[in-house]
This record gives C-alpha cells, sequence and structure tokens, in this order.
C-alpha cells in the first residue's frame, strides 16, 4: 500500500486525501449528522403532540366539571331538561312525546359523538336512558335515534 502512495506523483497524492475528506464528510453526515437530526425532529413533533393531547385533557376536564356542576343543579320539568341539554349540545329534536313519567324522542341525524356526549350530560343531569334505538345513516359518523325513552333516575 505504501509503495502504491510513493508511486503516485504529487497531485494524485493531493486528489486522493481531497476525496478521502469529501467521503469522510459524506460518512459522517449520512451515518451521524442526519440520523441524529431525524431523531431530535421526530422528538420535537413529539412532544408538541403530547402538548396538544395534554391540552385537549385539560379543555375536557374543565368541560366535564362545568357539566357535573350543571348537572346538580338542573331542574325543572323532564321535557325542559332534555330540550335544555339538546340544544346547548346543537342537537336537534324530531319528536318529543311524553309517555307517563318517561319521555319518548327521536333524533333525524345527529353526529355519534355529538350525541353520546349529550347522552352524559342527561346522565349528569339524572336522567336516564331507559331503551334506545339507533340506527346509522349513510353519511360517516351519523346515526339516527328511531326511540330514545328517558325518564328521571
Amino acid at each position: 500500500m505504501k509503495d502504491k502512495w510513493q508511486s503516485l506523483n504529487q497531485r494524485e497524492q493531493y486528489l486522493v486525501i481531497a476525496m478521502s475528506v469529501v467521503i469522510g464528510i459524506f460518512m459522517l453526515y449520512s451515518l451521524v449528522w442526519k440520523p441524529a437530526n431525524n431523531n431530535i425532529i421526530e422528538k420535537q413533533a413529539e412532544i408538541v403532540r403530547h402538548q396538544n393531547l395534554l391540552s385537549w385533557v385539560n379543555d375536557k376536564t374543565s368541560l366535564y366539571k362545568s357539566q357535573l356542576k350543571q348537572g346538580k343543579q338542573s331542574s325543572g320539568s323532564l321535557t325542559s331538561v332534555i330540550n335544555r341539554l339538546a340544544s346547548q349540545s346543537a342537537i336537534t329534536i324530531a319528536r318529543m312525546q311524553p309517555k307517563g313519567k318517561d319521555v319518548l324522542v327521536s333524533i333525524d341525524e345527529v353526529p355519534f359523538n355529538t350525541f353520546m356526549n349529550w347522552l352524559q350530560r342527561l346522565n349528569n343531569a339524572s336522567v336516564v336512558v331507559k331503551s334506545l334505538d339507533v340506527s346509522d345513516v349513510d353519511d360517516n359518523g351519523l346515526i339516527k335515534v328511531r326511540r330514545l325513552n328517558l325518564g328521571k333516575s
């Protein structure tokens, strides 16, 4: 190897040294710098996702606590509580029919998550779901509530 190096003229030796430096820098970049930099970027994105999740959880916790307070203070007839909580949840009730101490409710189309949040709010207001008949609609996430029997607990 030493003989091969000695046989090269001065200019070729400089070119081999320069190429070795370029290849060394490329190897350092591709094997060390780039993976470390990508890992830092991924971790920063993960931190942002976790901060967003924490913010969402804090918002929902405060909303839940306020709904608990509202639920404990709810008063009035069963139909007024149902109407008030439906309007607060942006739910349009298609039909409401009193049946003894209970109320039968039907809703044409409502997003599933909105409906579940509304049922939770009704539960917090001491309104119990006695029976439920639900079907899905062609649109994703929408349901049709054919018959929802609600009563006071």
